[in-house]
């Protein structure tokens, strides 16, 4: 063995193992070997063309060597592999098995086999074909592919989860010392996030809540995820059940999962729910997550218009509070400046404001909106997989701000009543109770000091009860215990909030009137199968939101979300209706 480590990657599935290929020998320490099938002599003649989010558009790259079959135990100077990564499906029906296909490049006692793949159980052939060889767990998130024979796009940053498969034949610091070596060795490129895991069974069922879920729906209603997703119904009634469906088998496998991880998983992907339009490139937008200190994005006029608005026009907007608002100004915008999917959701929203009293720029600005708005997305997603204290202010301004760009995406005609940003609302509590220590450390310590201030008043008895119309609907309708215990649970967080709004002084604000949502999540489900009742429920909030003073990013869904629920809920339920509509001074057009 040489000063570096000798690599064999087998990838079948050419972009996840290229771009782990390439990180691998950025980094000096590592000297790799690729085995490739179909693009082997295009590769072998031209090498990669690799376009990536993380290290540029790179020409005519290759690994230390290419070969197109499996090699023996020794690499062409006659040392033995370290470490063999399989970046391939694994299928083990299929003969010869990867166990097989691999083995002559095995030393046993020596050589660390990598399984960077999904699915349970995948070690199990493995230790029972090489007993005295560590076995580890590589759970990649990325977005990698080659899209022709050698030309690699890479869109999501590359976030890998590393960790020992427990193999009962050797010692446990053995294993470790092997995983956390590749780990060392796979971060010394510095340009990825590659994270020692030790929980593998957590970590690979924590990937399948989102695989097992979306991957078969898809398949079975031949949509995918960003079709499926724009049906709001068919996230809340398929895919969240079937999350909690794998959550719960791997509550029984011994892995219990954080019960908030499916509000991650939305927050995380039904965001392309607002997407209308899909801009393929942008030029002059920042790349790489999170920036250095210092480095400067490069930005094209249209970015310094947008952030010049965001820093005197549109900060101003997105509350009431003046420290807030100076909050947004400086303190965020600074925080923003060193994390490029924040700073690209700033730009959205400044867009989406610009666009609303830009008429001749309407839809250039809308389209420069979205596609920001995707790419930080698209930034940002493996950073919510791996939330940590160190990202905590980063996403959860990023949350914030996705939360105002979803209000700001006017509502269509053909969407339903169910209000989107719910979801997202519920998300920025999560990213909050699970970074409360840091955030309040942080530069948002006064925004949530304000926010508990509000949460505090909302513990006040009030004299009216002003619910009390809906629980006769309620106790009149509802028949089922479990569901008339939510909307009750429901009733109560509404009322507090119409507490606030008529019983206490001085302005209020998004923390007012969207805090019932948060305990409410359960009742929003049945607003998304259109049930009459929660659709009753949900006009009384259509009052509440009214009467935020009026906002740019707040028009049209009032009443857009009335106009809906009056043509939904049937004759029998317009009498509950008519206390809302005198309070908004809303009529029907027809």
């Amino acid at each position: 063995m040489s000063s570096d480590d000798e690599i064999s990657t087998t990838d079948r599935q050419r972009g996840i193992g290229t771009i782990a290929a390439l990180n691998l020998e950025k980094g000096g320490s590592a000297e790799v070997t690729s085995v490739l099938r179909s693009n082997y002599k295009v590769v072998r003649s031209k090498g990669f063309t690799i376009r990536s989010c993380q290290h540029g558009d790179i020409h005519n790259w290759r690994p230390t060597e290419t070969l197109d079959a499996i090699p023996s135990r020794y690499d062409a100077q006659g040392r033995p592999f370290d470490y063999i990564v399989c970046c391939t499906k694994d299928i083990p029906d299929i003969i010869p098995t990867l166990c097989d296909i691999i083995a002559p490049a095995v030393t046993p006692g020596h050589t660390a086999i990598i399984l960077i793949q999904n699915g349970l159980n995948i070690e199990i052939p493995f230790i029972h074909q090489f007993p005295n060889n560590v076995v580890v767990s590589g759970i990649s998130r990325i977005d990698a592919h080659e899209v022709a024979p050698g030309v690699i796009e890479h869109k999501r940053n590359d976030v890998l989860h590393i960790g020992a498969f427990n193999n009962p034949s050797l010692h446990s610091k053995v294993q470790e010392a092997a995983a956390k070596r590749f780990v060392e060795i796979y971060s010394m490129g510095g340009k990825t996030k590659c994270l020692y895991k030790p929980d593998v069974g957590f970590d690979l069922w924590s990937k399948l809540v989102y695989n097992a879920s979306f991957n078969p729906i898809c398949a079975l209603t031949r949509l995918n995820t960003g079709e499926l997703q724009r049906i709001g119904r068919a996230v809340n009634t398929l895919v969240i059940p079937a999350m909690e469906e794998v959550m719960a088998v791997a509550k029984k496998a011994g892995h219990e999962l954080p019960k908030n991880l499916t509000v991650e998983f939305c927050v995380a992907r039904l965001a392309s729910e607002f997407t209308r339009r899909c801009i393929p490139s942008v030029d002059s937008r920042p790349t790489s997550s999170p920036q250095a200190p210092g480095v400067a994005p490069n930005l094209g006029l249209l970015d310094l218009e947008l952030m010049h608005n965001f820093c005197t026009s549109t900060y101003a907007t997105l509350s009431n509070d003046v420290t807030v608002r100076d909050l947004w100004r400086v303190r965020l915008v600074r925080l923003c400046l060193k994390c490029d999917y924040a700073m690209l959701a700033i730009l959205s929203v400044s867009a989406l404001h610009l666009s609303h009293f830009s008429t001749e720029r309407k839809e250039l600005l809308r389209e420069r909106a979205i596609v920001y708005h995707n790419q930080a997305l698209s930034i940002a997603a493996p950073f919510i997989d791996a939330y940590d204290n160190a990202n905590a202010q980063e996403l959860f301004a990023f949350s914030i701000l996705t939360i105002y760009y979803s209000f700001a995406q006017t509502p269509q005609k053909e969407d339903g009543p169910y209000p989107p940003w719910v979801v997202f609302i519920n998300g920025c509590a999560s990213f909050a109770s699970l970074g409360n220590s840091t955030l309040s450390l942080g530069p948002f310590s006064a925004l949530l000091s304000k926010a508990r201030r509000r949460f505090k008043i909302r513990e006040r008895v009030f004299e009216v009860d002003y619910v009390q119309q809906l629980k006769a609907c309620i106790d009149e309708t509802i028949t089922d215990p479990v569901q008339r215990s939510i909307y009750q649970d429901t009733l109560r967080a509404l009322n507090q909030t119409f507490g606030v709004f008529y019983e206490t002084d001085g302005e209020k604000d998004l923390v007012d009137i969207f805090s019932w949502t948060v305990p409410a999540k359960a009742f929003f489900e049945f607003v998304a199968d259109e049930e009459p009742e929660a659709l009753v429920v949900l006009s009384y909030f259509c009052v509440l939101l009214h009467k935020l003073p009026s906002q740019w990013w707040l028009s049209g869904w009032v009443n857009h979300i009335m106009t809906r629920i009056y043509a939904s809920v049937g004759e029998k339920y317009l009498p509950y209706l008519v206390w809302p509509m005198e309070e908004i001074g809303w009529i029907p057009k027809n």
